[in-house]
């Protein structure tokens, strides 16, 4: 479960990144498509690649702050699969399957066509991200060398804002073929420190001193959080993709009554049938 101080840091970024910024619409327009042809990597038909998740923080409050998962994903036209970790998805036969090796559970949803439909749709919208990213962000682009280039996006901040957060996205791919290599995330918080803020830290269980610095006499609290995504592997083959997992090497359904049943260490696990 993510901490609520974690999701408290991302939710006034979201509510806060409202500041206008003047920034050259074809430079912007120019580095927005290039950043979308990156990503379009997912749009194709057959699919496979895998990832590295790492997450750091400063100061460090819990294990899962520095940690680090594998993950592996497939798609095949309209069929996905995808392991992160504990977490495992199935989406095929219209089902949706959502495997937690941690918690011991399964959900099993019915997934319509259309939503199939979109997951084939560029999560990029051209017109809306470009928008976006006018008015939020300023944008960069540099050599890393001979083979990488790396865009470098950091929102802008309101004027007099409580809270001091600036948030950096980084996309590093391939020069000559546009293949992701690495996306990264960070967001860094000087917050007041409030009592109503301190309180809901210690609720939490969380040590506030190793978090609040002074500055100027004012007592702030200060947290830097980082997520990296390392892409390898990336095969466009279907050949590839035919050999994505199947959900029914774990499951097996029973046609007379509609009801899922685990296959073997998965028979322990809780099914939860939404449909």
């Amino acid at each position: 479960m993510v901490r609520k101080t974690s999701i408290l840091i991302v939710a006034i970024w979201c509510i806060k990144m409202q500041a206008g910024y003047a920034q050259s619409t074809r430079d912007t327009t120019a580095m927005v498509k290039e950043f979308n042809k990156v990503m379009s990597f997912a749009l194709q038909p057959y699919l496979y690649y895998t990832t590295l998740t790492r997450m750091d923080a400063l100061p460090v409050l819990e294990a899962r702050d520095t940690a680090s998962t594998y993950g592996i994903f497939y798609k095949n036209e309209t069929n996905l699969y995808y392991k992160n970790g504990q977490d495992e998805i199935y989406l095929q036969d219209s089902l949706l399957v959502q495997i937690n090796d941690d918690q011991k559970t399964i959900w099993i949803r019915k997934v319509d066509m259309s939503t199939r439909d979109k997951l084939n749709v560029s999560p990029l919208e051209n017109k809306k991200i470009q928008e976006l990213f006018r008015k939020d962000y300023s944008i960069d682009k540099s050599i890393v060398d001979a083979n990488k280039t790396r865009m470098n996006f950091e929102a802008k901040q309101p004027v007099n804002s409580g809270a001091d957060i600036t948030t950096q996205i980084g996309l590093e791919y391939q020069s000559a073929n546009y293949q992701p290599l690495l996306m990264d995330m960070q967001i860094k918080m000087q917050e007041p420190a409030s009592d109503e803020l301190l309180a809901a830290l210690r609720t939490e269980g969380i040590d506030d001193a190793r978090l609040i610095r002074v500055i100027d006499g004012n007592k702030y609290i200060i947290r830097k959080q980082r997520v990296s995504i390392s892409f390898s592997g990336i095969d466009t083959s279907k050949e590839k993709a035919m050999q994505m997992p199947d959900w029914k090497a774990k499951l097996q359904y029973n046609e007379s009554n509609g009801e899922f049943a685990g296959k073997g260490a998965y028979s322990e696990y809780e099914i939860t049938k939404t449909f």
